[in-house]
């Protein structure tokens, strides 16, 4: 594969000023159409040639530039220049410089004994002139020198002038004014000696002096500003690009037209390239970067001054509403007085920063994070920028090349990503340019993906990243480029002279006076690069699609622009000063229904803001946009509350609209966001038990208890404790002989055996202590697993085993008789009843006397086996284990005594765990009971089906996961597998369960790319759209009829691959669900967040894996599924499903569906849940909500290890991993109730419907 260049359209010519224009550029950068028209900057022709010297001495006049130019200003040059990045020799030559530049000028003579330097070289002791340059550099070449001292002898107006004052007799009596441009002078005349200075002899009269004039004193004992706003700025600075003195921009500039012309627009107009001039500015190399910098600076300066002068103006906009909070205080009259702010107009500003920062933020909360982190640097050896060099130059001469072509060859990257869609079809993008050390511009380029085009796995990212080095003898070309521009060279010791960035110390303190704009100037460094980007006007950041910013104020508090002229009651009469965005906002959704279904956050995707009329209008053009309203902290108070309610109540029409809740107005704004159940109030978890208590359920009541003391982190636990006991112990039997203290105390026996599953204790909290407490010898958990309730179904099941589960349960049995260490693993297909061999085997050996530990990967299937515990909480293993992990049991603890005693261990599901976990296992029981044999010397029975999913490894290929599966853990080979072929759950139909099998094993035939055919009688065939509520219908017929029936929707479910999908289904079905629904919002935070860099909305709009969504709407009788383990001795685990009995504003009351405790009654309240370092996030987000979600529908992974006898697949899209359809099918007991709707389920040339079957052989093998 070649390396395709990417070569620019040709350059043309601007019609009016004869500039050259690159790719995509328009006039607007130069002459604007013709409307600046000035003269070009003429040279002598000598100055020209030297400039255009190819002899060794031009060669080293050019490599010098900037100290001839020096040793010939008339003025010096404050600022400082960073050297160190040219030392070494290395990379192209970088002027940078940081902060502010001065122009400075003294006295027309030097203080005794110094030699006479700038403007005083001109004037005293001209014998030695050329010996008093020499004198200040090294590297000056004498022949050099005197050539350009006779030009400037024969054509500056300013030397001439000062060779004159020289030659007066009474010189230490004279003054020099150097005078500013005319306002009527034709601009293209160049100045004369009397036109740009004027000699004053003792005290001749100086009426006629301009304000921006310079008056030098002949000898001065300080050194003065030239203001950057006169015209002699440049050319008393740079003789050598301006040898003429023609002046530069000044505030008279003109162009030939009369116009007035800006500071930048003039510099960018002569910086273009024209051919045929004889101006020496883009021949100047290295001083052309000081000469740019140095202007670009100017032009910024003249900004920030404006802006000091009017800071009163500006914290108008800041303060009402316009501009997005940034610092904690600012609405302190206290520190309004002594802040210098930088508007968030000035870009590089804090507020500009933190504007386009809350943007990115509102594009991620729209189209979820960004798929792709790309960058484009510049390259000097494009051969566009070589092609424009003039003899003997180098790309470091030409910063205006640089510049052009990086940002042209930029427009065509953009085209080719965000247009052509190379990579993708692209959705959002945000982009920055950034200019390196030595001040090459690049781009940071983010870009969000459609959904379709995400990249899911590392086989997507090789797709288009190519992240080794390519072959020499097949890609040489492209080998030989990534060798020289991607490979790092040795650094530091090894090499001194490598470019690699110095390390730095720093050191903050606090600022008494906070002055922004001089902070700002203190920290900025400029390159020529970044001034030409910024003087051409290129776009330095850009995000798609834009976001129109909204305005926020509260009733009556709006801005208000007025002139100084105007009466108060004209002003007061003119309605246009009332009507705002927000107040618009409202009067559109009262004349307009469609707007009554958007928030004001979502208005700009549909309305335009018109601001000459100041009025919303229906959106006509395509263009995209998406809106967001200005941030405010919470300690604005009103104004916050507010902004939730704009954030969410749709079709306001008023604020008072807004402040009405339930048909009830509220008092304020807060009080409106707490009755929505938006803002968690200061009583919430006692109203969340006084909810519960009215239900009347006490055992349930006192589980809720239990759960807020574990899990909510209540404050005065006392004071509920007093309000709620008596509503706890209503279940109780009482006599007239009982008194209130034992029944107490036997509540608090009851809490505290509750508490001890938690690993907590009555005395951890304030709470009456018991009266009497029975402390035994043994361990709480020891007794636990010896108390565990033998149910005689469970014996009964020992003499119905079918052949194969006889066999596996004999050799077990025997194996535990005879105290022998095995390792076994059950492996059978979905169905062939592992679960009915595990709950025999716990019957049989709790019935002798042994302790069994029964653990599950899936806190679902854990429920499902007495005594059940995942085996992560059981023994507590890493979330992510690694190689070398191990669980966190110390030998003296309580658990490891029980796992000293226990005579097996039960591990189901163990298909679904990486394999680090065993080994952490395996690791921890060694050392627990010192026997160096595998875990211990204890009887493990692992169990699970290989065709099912893998361990899940998030964006994991292939091989890793079949690495991360338990067949690859280092004890594998001692394992014996015991098989279970009969299928116990699809025994009425032999003919799906052969399918299944053969899915499974992936030896169902296949077409094309891994596609199998699905059999007919369970196609649900794809239209339209509308095929999805057929789909639904044939797995959920007369759900109207079925409100509150458990067993109807514990034997239905529709399953999918995509998390995406299941709400989607949730949400159809939840609208076709009838009942009145209820909708909870989730309280989100983020710790030590005190500026508000994540706004509420944003934090909202967060849905991971693990976590409830924001908005949680229920209705009375929908199946919901736990979330998190809650109680896993009661079978409330992540996966659980449950019925909604009722939901209320702190508490949903549920029915328990699966599992050993199939039927019971349980209420939930909100508790924090914690994002995992997993999820991807800066930041540790805690969301207060139910941890609950529907389930109409489930993930594919969620539905593993349940049967569903009326079961449907949906896909969309085929799936994409190892056992996904095989799950799916096997979830189903017969063909005839299990149905599959397909969305890309035909292929060209053959019947039926298709979908994809994914089986890693590799893995199957060593369960054959």
């Amino acid at each position: 594969m070649g390396v395709l260049g990417c070569q620019l359209p040709t350059s043309t010519t601007c019609s009016r000023c004869n500039a050259r224009l690159f790719s995509r550029e328009t006039f607007s950068m130069c002459c604007f159409g013709g409307k600046i028209v000035l003269p070009h900057i003429q040279s002598p022709p000598e100055m020209l040639a030297l400039f255009s010297d190819q002899t060794t001495e031009g060669r080293l006049f050019r490599q010098n530039i900037r100290d001839y130019n020096n040793v010939f200003s008339f003025t010096s040059m404050g600022v400082y220049v960073d050297e160190r990045i040219n030392f070494g020799g290395r990379g192209i030559y970088t002027f940078r410089a940081q902060g502010a530049i001065y122009h400075k000028i003294g006295g027309l003579l030097p203080n005794d004994g110094t030699t006479p330097r700038f403007l005083q070289a001109y004037i005293y002791d001209t014998e030695h002139e050329v010996e008093n340059r020499m004198t200040q550099s090294e590297v000056l070449d004498r022949i050099v020198v005197e050539k350009i001292q006779r030009i400037l002898n024969q054509h500056n107006p300013f030397v001439h002038t000062l060779r004159s004052l020289g030659q007066l007799q009474d010189l230490p009596r004279c003054r020099l004014i150097i005078k500013e441009q005319p306002s009527d002078r034709r601009q293209y005349n160049l100045p004369s000696a009397s036109q740009v200075a004027a000699i004053i002899v003792g005290g001749d009269d100086m009426v006629n002096r301009n304000g921006r004039d310079i008056i030098v004193e002949t000898i001065s004992g300080r050194l003065w500003n030239v203001q950057d706003c006169v015209g002699f700025y440049d050319p008393l600075q740079y003789p050598l690009l301006l040898p003429y003195g023609t002046y530069g921009w000044d505030i008279n500039t003109h162009d030939d037209n009369g116009r007035g012309v800006s500071c930048c627009d003039y510099y960018a107009y002569m910086l273009q390239i024209r051919e045929g001039g004889s101006s020496l500015l883009l021949r100047g190399g290295r001083l052309l970067q000081q000469y740019i910098v140095d202007n670009y600076v100017k032009i910024e300066s003249q900004k920030l001054r404006w802006m000091r002068s009017n800071q009163e103006k500006i914290r108008a906009e800041l303060y009402q509403g316009l501009q997005d909070f940034l610092n904690r205080g600012v609405n302190n009259a206290g520190n309004i007085g002594c802040r210098t702010i930088l508007p968030s107009s000035f870009v590089g500003s804090p507020r500009d920063m933190y504007q386009r920062y809350q943007d990115a933020m509102t594009l991620v909360q729209r189209f979820g994070r960004p798929d792709l982190f790309i960058t484009m640097t510049c390259n000097p050896n494009w051969e566009e920028i070589k092609r424009e060099l003039l003899p003997g130059k180098t790309p470091q001469d030409r910063p205006d090349l640089l510049t052009r072509v990086f940002r042209a060859k930029l427009e065509e990257l953009k085209e080719d990503i965000n247009g052509k869609g190379v990579l993708g079809t692209v959705v959002a993008y945000a982009y920055v340019i950034e200019f390196q050390k030595r001040g090459l511009p690049h781009v940071h380029m983010l870009v969000v993906l459609d959904e379709d085009d995400k990249l899911n796995n590392l086989d997507d990212y090789d797709q288009i990243v190519k992240a080794e080095i390519p072959n020499e003898h097949e890609e040489p070309q492209l080998y030989n480029v990534v060798l020289k521009h991607m490979i790092h060279g040795p650094c530091g010791i090894q090499n001194p002279k490598s470019p690699c960035p110095d390390r730095v110390a720093l050191e903050v303190q606090p600022d008494p006076v906070c002055d922004e704009i001089r902070q700002f100037v203190d920290a900025r460094w400029v390159c020529a690069p970044e001034a030409l980007w910024r003087i051409f006007k290129f776009v330095i950041n850009r995000i798609y699609p834009t976001v129109e910013r909204l305005q926020i104020h509260l009733p009556n508090m709006h801005q208000v622009r007025f002139q100084s002229d105007q009466t108060i009651a004209n002003i007061l009469i003119d309605e246009r000063l009332n009507k705002t965005m927000l107040t618009e906002f409202f009067t559109l959704n009262r004349n307009d229904a469609e707007a009554r279904r958007y928030l004001y956050r979502e208005i700009p995707e549909h309305y335009r803001w018109i601001r000459s009329e100041r009025l919303w209008s229906k959106r006509k053009n395509r263009l995209r946009v998406i809106g967001r309203i200005y941030t405010v902290s919470p300690a604005e108070g009103e104004k916050f509350y507010l902004r939730v309610l704009l954030n969410h109540i749709r079709g306001a029409t008023s604020f008072l609209n807004l402040m009405t809740v339930g048909g009830v107005l509220q008092p304020t704004f807060k009080e409106a966001v707490e009755q929505q159940g938006l803002l968690e109030g200061d009583d919430s978890i006692r109203q969340c038990l006084f909810e519960a208590s009215t239900i009347r359920m006490p055992s349930a009541l006192r589980r809720l208890f239990v759960t807020i003391l574990v899990y909510c982190e209540p404050v005065g636990v006392r004071a509920l404790w007093d309000e709620f006991y008596p509503c706890m112990i209503e279940d109780y039997a009482f006599s007239s002989n009982l008194s209130c203290n034992v029944v107490v105390n036997r509540l608090l026996r009851d809490l505290n055996t509750l508490l001890v599953q938690f690993n907590k204790n009555i005395k951890d909290f304030d709470l009456p202590q018991m009266t009497t407490e029975v402390v035994s010898a043994m361990p709480r958990c020891i007794e636990d697993e010896l108390s565990h309730g033998i149910s005689q179904e469970d014996l009964l099941a020992i003499e119905r085993l079918n052949d194969d589960q006889k066999s596996a349960f004999n050799i077990i049995m025997d194996t535990i008789e005879r105290c022998q260490n095995s390792i076994f693993f059950v492996d059978g297909p979905g169905g062939t009843g592992k679960t009915y061999l595990y709950r025999a085997l716990l019957a049989n050996m709790r019935r002798l006397g042994h302790i069994v530990l029964a653990t599950a990967t899936s806190g679902l299937a854990a429920t499902i086996l007495p005594g059940g515990r995942t085996a992560h909480s059981r023994f507590k293993i890493p979330l992510s284990p690694d190689s070398s992990s191990t669980c966190s049991i110390s030998k003296q603890s309580d658990l490891a005594k029980l796992i000293q005693k226990a005579k097996a261990i039960i591990w189901d599901e163990a298909t679904m765990a990486h394999r680090h976990a065993f080994e952490a296992l395996d690791r921890t029981f060694r050392d627990i009971i010192d026997v160096d044999l595998p875990f211990g010397g204890k009887t493990m029975i692992f169990g699970g089906d290989f065709r099912q999913v893998l361990p899940v490894i998030p964006k994991g290929t292939k091989s890793e996961l079949i690495q991360a599966s338990v067949v690859k853990a280092s004890f594998w080979s001692q394992v014996k597998i015991l098989k279970l072929r009969q299928n116990m759950r699809s025994r009425n139909d032999q003919q799906f369960s052969q399918f299944l099998l053969r899915v499974g094993d992936g030896e169902e035939p296949i077409v094309g790319d891994g596609m199998i055919r699905v059999p007919e009688c369970m196609v649900i065939p794809w239209e339209n759209e509308l095929s999805i509520n057929e789909f639904i219908y044939q797995v959920f017929p007369n759900l109207e009829d079925h409100i509150n029936d458990a067993s109807y929707m514990v034997e239905r479910a529709v399953i999918t691959p995509t998390k995406e999908d299941v709400d989607m289904l949730n949400e159809k079905m939840m609208n076709m669900f009838p009942g009145e629904e209820e909708t909870m919002y989730s309280f989100d935070s983020v710790e030590d967040d005190t500026r508000n860099v994540y706004q509420p909305e944003f934090l909202n709009s967060i849905y991971i894996g693990g976590l409830p969504p924001h908005k949680l709407t229920l209705k009375r009788g929908a199946p919901i599924m736990l979330l998190r383990n809650i109680d896993p001795k009661l079978g409330l685990c992540n996966g659980t499903r449950l019925l909604c009995r009722g939901s209320y504003q702190n508490l949903i009351d549920a029915e328990i569906l699966i599992g050993q405790s199939i039927g019971t009654r349980v209420f939930l309240p909100r508790i924090p849940l914690k994002t995992t370092e997993t999820a991807g996030l800066p930041f540790e987000l805690t969301r207060k909500q139910f941890p609950v979600k529907l389930s109409f529908a489930l993930t594919i992974n969620k539905s593993q290890g349940q049967t569903i006898p009326h079961v449907g697949i949906f896909l969309p899209d085929h799936v994409f991993s190892h056992g996904q359809l095989y799950v799916g099918l096997s979830r189903g007991v017969s063909k005839l109730t299990t149905k599959v709707l397909v969305k890309k389920g035909s292929i060209t040339g053959q019947e039926g419907v298709f979908t994809r079957n994914v089986v890693y052989k590799e893995v199957l093998l060593h369960s054959n």
